[in-house]
């Protein structure tokens, strides 16, 4: 499965993502949010830390670092692309996901999309953003991590695949001082203090045994 993780400061959010590469590695997605915008950065390869200097060089001050690690669960290995990895952006929702949406095939415009995950961005924008009702139409494992441009708003989702997380970060893996999320149809919000908060709840029924 893939791998997302995320902090308030590179090195940490960087030692996260390395972390995450031994689930398997297609690609590499990076989003940087600073107080007014974000940013996306993504590339074949797992990223070096002088990569990510050499592309901050030229940017306002990062507040959040969130990442995300491509090794798909319900797809063969194939040619990477621009358009195939994570984070999906779809007018103003930029997602990535960490599992799998079982249903993804029962949406009459699922043809439009090649990789399942990237109907969310979409699907957000045609319900004006309302995480809950998005989520609620999905089956199978849904934790992601979402922004939404016109609120400038940071939400992680968690549903079905791991999640750990302390006061300010979070990873689909355990780290050093952080709790495990057990409980799913959770909606947590970054607030202005840059701190990770419970902010709804939706329905979700995990349809595995095994994570």
């Amino acid at each position: 499965m893939c791998a997302i993780s995320g902090s308030t400061t590179l090195d940490k959010a960087f030692r996260l993502y390395t972390e995450g590469l031994e689930r398997g590695h297609y690609g590499s997605g990076l989003f940087a949010l600073t107080k007014e915008v974000g940013y996306i950065y993504k590339q074949e390869k797992p990223f070096t830390i002088d990569d990510i200097h050499r592309w901050v060089d030229d940017k306002n001050e990062i507040v959040y670092w969130a990442f995300h690690s491509r090794a798909p669960t319900n797809v063969i290995h194939s040619e990477w692309s621009y358009e195939k990895t994570h984070p999906f952006r779809y007018k103003g929702y930029i997602v990535a996901h960490n599992g799998i949406i079982d249903n993804f095939k029962s949406f009459v415009e699922s043809d439009k999309f090649e990789i399942d995950s990237s109907i969310i961005p979409y699907h957000l924008f045609e319900n004006d953003g309302n995480i809950k009702t998005v989520y609620e139409q999905y089956t199978g494992l849904l934790t992601s991590w979402i922004y939404d441009l016109n609120k400038h708003k940071f939400y992680i989702v968690k549903g079905g695949s791991s999640l750990f997380k302390d006061e300010t970060s979070f990873s689909s893996l355990n780290f050093k001082n952080s709790t495990q999320v057990n409980d799913d149809g959770i909606i947590f919000e970054l607030t202005e203090n840059y701190v990770l908060e419970q902010r709804d709840i939706f329905n979700y029924s995990n349809p595995y045994f095994i994570l």
